[in-house]
């Protein structure tokens, strides 16, 4: 709710409008209630489709992998795109990556902190974006700390990356301020964003 509100109150002031990803709980996920809800405070809001997405872990997904398949299809509808983070850690089949409506994987920072040194990491990560994207997916780097780490990302078209090499955590108000000074972060390069 407090996500619906403040994405609202920056399109108001005429900001543009960036996405934000909400981390949801297996508990919160899979109530049944959970669904009507999103879709009661969006449309309380107002804000658009496509302006608060979910992030959700392979294990939630793996708990009741059909009620979470059609989850993430009504969602999908909804226009909230989902991102599963710390991708990589789960123990889990990889057939769901191909037959969920999913939109981004986020490559779990114990990957991202061995960059560039660790060969083995490399190689996952490496792996990790080809995947994704032979699949049509977007991928999020966390923990990214170094310009190395950043540098190395970019070469290996990560499409976005997160981590305090950018910002440590802020308040809504310094975001703000931010986007409307048009301040300028070593990531992404504007000409590799895409919608």
């Amino acid at each position: 709710e407090t996500v619906c509100h403040q994405v609202q109150e920056w399109n108001e002031q005429g900001e543009a409008p960036i996405p934000v990803m909400v981390n949801v709980s297996p508990r919160q996920f899979l109530r049944p209630e959970f669904l009507k809800e999103v879709h009661a405070m969006m449309k309380q809001a107002g804000i658009p489709p496509g302006a608060v997405g979910l992030e959700i872990t392979e294990t939630t997904m793996m708990q009741e992998p059909g009620r979470a398949r059609r989850l993430l299809e009504q969602f999908s509808e909804l226009g909230l795109s989902t991102a599963v983070d710390d991708f990589g850690t789960g123990y889990s089949s990889l057939s769901y990556l191909r037959d969920y409506p999913i939109h981004a994987l986020k490559i779990d920072r114990s990957f991202v902190m061995g960059l560039p040194e660790d060969e083995g990491a490399l190689a996952i990560v490496r792996a990790i974006i080809a995947m994704a994207h032979n699949l049509g997916l977007k991928v999020i780097a966390e923990g990214v700390e170094t310009p190395d780490q950043a540098g190395l990302l970019r070469e290996l078209d990560c499409d976005y990356a997160q981590g305090f090499y950018f910002s440590r955590p802020r308040k809504a108000a310094v975001i703000q301020t931010l986007m409307a000074g048009g301040t300028p972060l070593p990531w992404p390069d504007p000409d590799k964003v895409a919608g």
